[in-house]
């Protein structure tokens, strides 16, 4: 092996191994944020509603002072776990695989799983909504962000959204890139 031969070696390990880190890592944040939004919407399903009411996002941002989750991103993650629940699966099966190392998925895997099948009916309704069109869970965390995802949210119509999803992850769209999509046909449909 001659010296470019062991730079390029190196360089080609390096972006190949940084690329699987910086998705890890993505798909690890996606699913907090669809956790997060599970713990606040079980919590003003079953929390003290009298006490929090429309301040719950306000008063969890003083209370737990996590940088980079501000009110909106709160908003953002609720919003990202009711619109879809069929996530549920595939992070109870991801937890369930973990749960021997981090005891606080248990308590979540727990918690997914005993809520009646609550979640569970729900991913089998929504998945009979959007019928044969819906991305599976694990392909979008896989193939999406979460700045795809935050997109992907504010499209109200379920089969525009799996529209873009599909296409997203076909086209490998950046999120810049849905983003302009999306607006492109609001403005189209305006005319």
């Amino acid at each position: 092996m001659d010296f470019s031969k062991l730079i390029s070696n190196i360089r080609e390990t390096h972006v190949a191994l940084q690329q699987d880190a910086t998705k890890a890592i993505n798909r690890a944040l996606t699913m907090r944020n669809w956790l997060i939004g599970f713990y606040i919407v079980e919590f003003e399903q079953k929390g003290d509603k009298a006490r929090y009411g429309d301040r719950l996002l306000k008063e969890l941002v003083l209370a737990i002072r996590i940088r980079g989750l501000s009110e909106i991103n709160l908003k953002i993650s609720r919003l990202f776990y009711l619109t879809y629940p069929q996530i549920a699966q595939h992070i109870t099966e991801h937890l369930h695989q973990r749960s021997n190392t981090y005891i606080i998925y248990q308590t979540i895997h727990e918690k997914l799983l005993n809520n009646d099948n609550q979640i569970l009916k729900i991913c089998q309704t929504s998945d009979k909504l959007v019928n044969r069109m819906s991305i599976p869970a694990e392909k979008l965390l896989e193939k999406l962000s979460f700045s795809h995802i935050t997109e992907l949210l504010f499209v109200q119509d379920d089969l525009k959204r799996a529209f873009y999803e599909m296409e997203c992850i076909k086209g490998h769209w950046s999120a810049r890139e849905l983003k302009r999509q999306i607006n492109k046909l609001y403005l189209s449909a305006a005319d």
